[in-house]
């Protein structure tokens, strides 16, 4: 039995700091890779895209999953019930 592996967390001056690397000595996304250990260098080639559409912003890290339901689509929806019946 394997252990899975958790999400690499890689901060925004890290990929900045990678993505200018990059322009400065025109290294490839596989160079880059190779410099900083990481495995996968399709990861460095999505940083570079997203940032060039949407600046430093599209490299903050997103919130994934279903957002928390909130205390008051609860009680509305209680009122509702309570009105129905």
């Amino acid at each position: 039995m394997t252990v899975k592996k958790k999400k690499q967390f890689y901060s925004i001056q890290l990929k900045l700091d990678l993505l200018h690397f990059m322009k400065q000595t025109g290294a490839s996304y596989l160079d880059t890779a190779i410099r900083c250990k990481m495995n996968n260098p399709s990861v460095i080639a999505k940083w570079n895209s997203t940032f060039l559409k949407e600046g430093i912003g599209g490299l903050q890290e997103k919130v994934k999953g279903r957002p928390s339901m909130s205390k008051k689509s609860k009680s509305i929806s209680q009122a509702r019930k309570r009105n129905v019946t």
